[in-house]
């Protein structure tokens, strides 16, 4: 349970010294794609490429994986991004455009343990499909113009470049041994960033727009999953059906867009961690979900 309480302490406190300490979350604020860079070396630590040689096996579960993040979450996102203008648009356009968040796999591990092998193979193929999607999205809908070649290569270094690197981590074993706590460390301090760049959006912004930005967010957080866990039953669904990857949202929205962009991946944040801390309270950990799973 060491993800549990890490996770849940350190961000909570990112979230609540971003308030006080912005002026601190400025100076970090070029640090970001080096912090994206370290969470998803080490996060990418637990894969092991030898579970792609079960695609395969699992091609009807990966393709639901695939259409229920790029499909269902993907498709509510870039239709409620239409609601805003502007960069404010523009942020919610990158987060339905990234992929899922690796801590889909934890929360896999932790209260779905028998899906975990099928969650493993989704979450490595969706991240390659990433990089044809994600510019796809971009390109679309996105309000302003941008070079998407260097989307791709913020893409290739965030995202393909460390998956690789972490298999060379998978050798040295103090490493791994701590690589929930590294990951953990550096998502909080994107969190912490992110959160504190926003201060004064989060405070003095239109009321009616934040209130709006966060209902949606809480639909793509909470609601989209519950209604698929109701119907399937399968919790590894309804959390793909949930959460998207902030950290590569948060580095993605302020080098390809402006402060503003990263707006919604500070409200998104902020409810994806009350949707961990929640089912890692409520699903007791290795307790089978009674999906379907064949």
């Amino acid at each position: 349970m060491r993800f549990t309480f890490h996770y849940g302490l350190l961000v909570l406190v990112a979230v609540v010294l971003a308030f006080p300490l912005q002026s601190l979350a400025w100076t970090l604020k070029p640090l970001i794609p080096g912090f994206l860079f370290v969470l998803m070396l080490f996060a990418s630590a637990g894969f092991d490429p030898e579970e792609l040689r079960r695609v395969a096996e699992f091609k009807r579960q990966v393709g639901a994986c695939l259409l229920v993040n790029y499909g269902l979450l993907t498709g509510f996102l870039v239709a409620a991004a239409f609601l805003f203008f502007g960069e404010i648009r523009n942020g919610n356009l990158v987060i339905a455009a990234m992929p899922p968040a690796i801590a889909v796999v934890a929360l896999v591990s932790l209260t779905d343990k028998e899906n975990l092998p099928m969650a493993l193979v989704s979450e490595i193929l969706t991240y390659v499909a990433a990089l044809g999607l994600a510019p796809l999205i971009l390109l679309s809908f996105a309000t302003k113009v941008f070079n998407p070649l260097f989307l791709l290569q913020i893409l290739f270094f965030f995202i393909l470049l460390p998956l690789f690197a972490s298999q060379l981590l998978r050798k040295v074993e103090f490493l791994v041994k701590e690589k929930e706590l590294l990951s953990t460390s550096a998502f909080s301090l994107i969190t912490f960033t992110v959160v504190g760049i926003n201060v004064s959006f989060l405070l003095e912004g239109k009321p009616s727009m934040l209130a709006l930005l966060t209902l949606i967010h809480a639909v793509k957080t909470f609601g989209l999953g519950f209604l698929l866990l109701k119907l399937t039953g399968n919790r590894t669904y309804a959390f793909f059906a949930s959460f998207k990857n902030m950290g590569a949202a948060a580095a993605v929205s302020l080098l390809l867009f402006s402060d503003l962009a990263s707006l919604p991946v500070a409200v998104g944040i902020i409810l994806e961690s009350f949707l961990i801390a929640y089912s890692l309270s409520y699903w007791k950990p290795g307790k089978p979900s009674g999906g379907v799973r064949g």
